[in-house]
């Protein structure tokens, strides 16, 4: 095996492996069909033949790009990883070319040395959406093969602003304690906590209020997490809470009881399951 025409060994293969063989690239071979990985072919599995490729005066075969293209969310960013053609030498860069759903950016980004591997992209790089597709291919570059072909895509959905979870915090249930110690009876403390990490910014909430026929919207800045209302009528209260982020809203957080006593109000529930579920929209409300 690896033995015919224009083949050189790529692994020797192993007791789990077996043996894989590339087409001879610097002295003008190619496979005559595309192998299912981009940089070997395994002759046990399928047809390795190669054939001596034309190219033009002064132009040279180029090897096959990088491979094992992998992307995903690391906290706040974006983590891309990739494994260099072992065909390759003297490898300069890495170019990493970037779309937005199917708009894809001229520019790529840089990795400069062949074994930087992995690259993290932040807020910096992209100003990320919610709901929107990523995609990312990567080339290598070398002085001597110039820019390898793209890798195959990798590509990351960003979600819903709210598929996340709201969690009851301690400075709300100190803030509770403050509102009885000061008997602000009639009052209702609304309390919510930041949707969590995400690779886009959360720039406000939304906060809808329905008291029978009476409606009113608050904007809320995002580091807002608290809203009082004062001298709460014996009428039934509608909350409903959005996160905001550019254009996009998400889905609401709400709530519904009768104002009767002072309230604590718990905007939190379980975003895990994702289904519309009554079970997850039921607050915990805290009487006086």
């Amino acid at each position: 095996m690896c033995t015919e025409e224009g083949q050189v060994l790529f692994h020797n293969g192993s007791s789990k492996e077996d043996r894989s063989c590339r087409c001879d690239f610097e002295n003008g071979y190619a496979f005559v069909y595309r192998p299912k990985h981009p940089c070997k072919c395994t002759p046990a599995l399928e047809d390795c033949s190669c054939y001596a490729k034309q190219c033009f005066v002064h132009f040279k075969l180029t090897p096959g790009p990088p491979y094992n293209v992998h992307v995903s969310r690391d906290m706040k960013k974006l983590k891309l990883t990739w494994s260099k053609p072992r065909i390759w030498s003297a490898i300069k860069e890495y170019r990493i070319y970037h779309a937005s759903n199917s708009l894809w950016e001229i520019q790529p980004f840089t990795v400069k040395g062949a074994d930087n591997l992995c690259f993290d992209i932040t807020s910096n790089h992209i100003q990320f959406l919610p709901c929107t597709t990523y995609r990312f291919e990567i080339s290598a570059y070398s002085s001597d093969y110039g820019e390898s072909l793209r890798s195959e895509e990798a590509k990351f959905d960003t979600e819903n602003p709210t598929n996340m979870v709201y969690r009851l915090s301690e400075f709300s249930r100190q803030k509770l304690k403050e509102l009885n110690r000061k008997g602000e009876n009639g009052n209702i403390a609304l309390v919510w906590t930041h949707p969590g990490d995400n690779v886009f910014t959360i720039d406000n909430y939304k906060l809808e209020i329905e008291v029978g026929l009476h409606f009113e919207t608050h904007m809320l800045s995002a580091n807002t997490y608290e809203f009082l209302i004062t001298n709460a009528l014996h009428q039934t209260y509608l909350f409903r809470i959005y996160s905001c982020c550019q254009e996009f809203l998400s889905d609401p957080l709400q709530c519904k009881f009768f104002g009767e006593h002072a309230y604590f109000v718990d905007m939190s529930y379980d975003g895990i399951d994702k289904r519309v579920d009554e079970r997850m929209f039921a607050p915990k409300i805290l009487l006086n």
